[in-house]
């Protein structure tokens, strides 16, 4: 050691106490800033790095150069190699600590309270309605299995006799109704009874209760302003449960006639509604295109001694839900419009005027006129025909609905000419007597699954 180095009073070489200084005593840098505090160093060689709140860009460097300089002591303390963490690795785990101080963890939910057991009260008063539960359902079971097993037996000895009666003359409308529930058939016609002016309603009913025979009922309203007479026949129950059974079990069979008087000669208008199974059937004694005895004169007057004659009712109405409609020797003026939502028709009809009808079943017409006004159209979701057995000049225009048979046009004893011919549809005319084409009237149109029209006049 030289004589001119300066010493200390412990005797040691001032130039080396730096160093000795800076490898053997720990030091403390960066004390704690931000409340964060300093974090003790794991490797007594290196300084203690301390992680605080930067103010500055500067500082958040300095503060991120402390966290590496911490890192590498943790990785000498493990024995492992020493890697500089990136800039954005330092700045992530600084956005970590900011996050657990601004969101802290969610506390756990306090434990559940425990539930007492059910008093004995409590317990007799779910047992008394469990039971109730039970019974309510045993008794909906049991209804149900009545009502799907029930059938309604109509008995023969059970009968009811019920008559309407009334003079045309002061009430010149009839509306006649057969409400639901009431399976059955209508029938109309002319009564054999010479004797008899007026306009007779029967009805026979059979049920298959007493109590089923007892509701039913012929009602009638009588409108002298409109010199109308309406009549329904329905079951008049007061229990709606009994009815409503007996309305969807069809326990009553129905039989109706409207007899008009033989020698009436015109009647203004019929409007008839079968709402439920059973057919209509129009049947005069008399008529243009009843037979050999008929003259086919537009009177209708008999052509034989005795022999009655058609009545020519000016507006005819009928209504059909699930069953036929059978019309012969039937004489309209005016207006013919049948329906059979469920069912066919089959109709020998001489009308002057308009004719609709629908079917859901084949559909059959002959038809008898010479009016120059005559307006014809029929539908039927089968197949539809219609012939008219009168000279005829006019258009005709038929539709089908279905591809296995084309529309067609049966003119024997006159010239049909085509206008417009397709696959499902053909439209032409019947030129008049000067082999010219005729106005918009007289027209028929027709339109079915298969359509067909013959001219036979």
């Amino acid at each position: 050691m030289d004589a001119g180095q300066p010493k200390d009073d412990s005797g040691h070489d001032s130039r080396n106490q730096g160093k000795s200084d800076s490898v053997d005593t720990p030091t403390q840098t960066n004390p704690s800033v931000g409340g964060y505090g300093a974090v003790p160093a794991l490797y007594s060689g290196l300084p203690t790095a301390t992680i605080g709140t930067a103010s500055s860009p500067r500082e958040s460097d300095s503060l991120l150069g402390n966290a590496s300089r911490h890192e590498l002591n943790e990785e000498h303390a493990e024995g492992h190699h020493p890697r500089k963490r990136t800039r954005w690795e330092r700045l992530f785990d600084l956005m970590l600590d900011r996050m657990e101080t601004y969101w802290p963890p969610t506390p756990p939910p306090p434990p559940p309270t425990p539930q007492q057991p059910p008093t004995a009260f409590e317990q007799l008063v779910n047992a008394l309605i469990v039971c109730t539960l039970l019974i309510g359902l045993v008794i909906f079971l049991k209804r149900s299995w009545d009502e799907l097993t029930y059938v309604c037996v109509v008995d023969d000895i059970k009968v009811s006799h019920l008559s309407l009666s009334f003079d045309p003359n002061d009430y010149k409308n009839f509306s006649f109704q057969l409400d639901q529930g009431n399976t059955g058939n209508i029938f109309v016609g002319q009564s054999y009874n010479h004797t008899n002016p007026n306009i007779t309603i029967q009805v026979t009913a059979r049920a298959s209760s007493a109590e089923i025979l007892q509701a039913f009922a012929l009602d009638y309203s009588a409108i002298p302003q409109l010199s109308l007479m309406e009549a329904n026949a329905y079951l008049n129950m007061t229990s709606a449960q009994a009815r409503q059974k007996a309305l969807r079990k069809g326990c009553t069979l129905v039989r109706v006639d409207i007899l008009f008087p033989t020698n009436m000669a015109s009647y203004d208008s019929l409007w008839i509604h079968h709402r439920e199974r059973g057919n209509v059937n129009v049947r005069m004694i008399g008529g243009r295109l009843g037979g050999a005895n008929h003259t086919g004169t537009s009177t209708g007057r008999a052509t034989e001694a005795g022999e009655a004659a058609a009545i020519v009712i000016d507006r005819l109405d009928i209504r059909a839900n699930a069953g036929w409609v059978r019309l012969q020797d039937v004489v309209v003026s005016s207006e013919l419009s049948v329906v059979s939502r469920l069912g066919g028709i089959d109709g020998q009809v001489d009308v002057e005027n308009r004719v609709v009808m629908h079917s859901a079943e084949e559909l059959t017409l002959e038809l008898g006129s010479s009016s120059p006004n005559l307006d014809l159209k029929v539908t039927s979701k089968e197949k539809a025909r219609v012939v008219v057995k009168t000279q005829y000049s006019g258009h005709v225009s038929l539709t089908t609905t279905s591809n296995v048979s084309a529309p067609d046009v049966f003119v024997p004893r006159s010239k049909f000419v085509k206008q417009k011919k397709t696959a499902h549809s053909l439209i032409g005319y019947v030129p008049d007597s000067n082999g010219d084409e005729p106005g918009y009237l007289p027209h028929i149109e027709v339109s079915g699954k298969a359509s067909v029209v013959e001219l036979l006049g």
